[in-house]
């Protein structure tokens, strides 16, 4: 199943929810999730820290909100694919856990991202989003 938008994932009230909190951070489609995600995932499959700051704040919350609709597509679909930025491809994605770590995934990124916002605002926002 090819994933375009993120209301593409399922018709339910999760995925409209998703939707509208992406655009709200400048995130309209799955090819943008994948690109916020993509350079954070290592070669060599180490783990990544990220040190939030009042500058970083907006991208972080960017990136993990991103790591939240992967999880919650792979939750919904055991196979899918995301357009790439080159014409004609598509990068495929296939559920390996369990949906139930899937799912929670979901909800602790979402959690984190709860957490960034709680405590910088939206002082590291760019004006005008």
């Amino acid at each position: 199943m090819l994933l375009i938008s993120i209301s593409d994932i399922s018709n339910d009230i999760l995925s409209s929810e998703l939707e509208s909190i992406g655009y709200s951070l400048g995130v309209s489609s799955m090819r943008e999730v994948w690109l916020l995600v993509e350079p954070w995932f290592p070669a060599d499959g180490s783990r990544v820290a990220i040190t939030v700051t009042e500058e970083s704040c907006f991208e972080v919350m960017r990136f993990l909100f991103s790591m939240a609709v992967i999880n919650y597509a792979t939750l919904i679909h055991e196979e899918f694919e995301i357009p790439s930025i080159e014409m004609g491809v598509a990068i495929r994605f296939k559920r390996f856990y369990p949906q139930s770590v899937c799912e929670a995934s979901v909800f602790n990124y979402l959690s984190k991202m709860r957490e960034v916002m709680d405590k910088f605002g939206s002082r590291g926002f760019p004006t005008g989003r």
